[in-house]
């Protein structure tokens, strides 16, 4: 993307399906609109139905880009936990199947079956 980005001319329009695609951090976002405007490039992003071309946009943008920023941080830090989580069950089952195993084994040595 990053490529055609720097392909793109002035009077050109950059469209996107999602805000998101644009960049990792509203920063990026609000740095990628001040570069647009000032060579004179069009974003629109469909499914927030904005367009550059519109006056109250940028802040709109600014806004919306924060707002995209927690989400993403928010989601970041539920996988992150809900993999802390899964990783924590799955030893847990590990152990449990080891102490289960050996109880097994154990109890099948003192009842005398080892042999079979």
């Amino acid at each position: 993307m990053r490529q055609v980005i720097r392909e793109l001319e002035s009077g050109d329009t950059f469209v996107v399906i999602r805000m998101d695609r644009l960049g990792r951090s509203s920063r990026q976002l609000i740095e990628l609109v001040e570069d647009f405007e000032t060579r004179n490039i069009t974003l629109v992003i469909l499914d927030m139905n904005i367009d550059t071309r519109m006056p109250t946009v940028k802040f709109f943008l600014t806004i919306m880009a924060g707002f995209a920023e927690m989400e993403k941080t928010i989601l970041k830090r539920k996988s992150l936990n809900n993999f802390r989580i899964l990783f924590t069950c799955q030893i847990c089952f590990r152990v449990i199947t080891l102490i289960l195993t050996q109880v097994y084994c154990n109890f099948n040595f003192i009842k005398g079956d080892y042999m079979t």
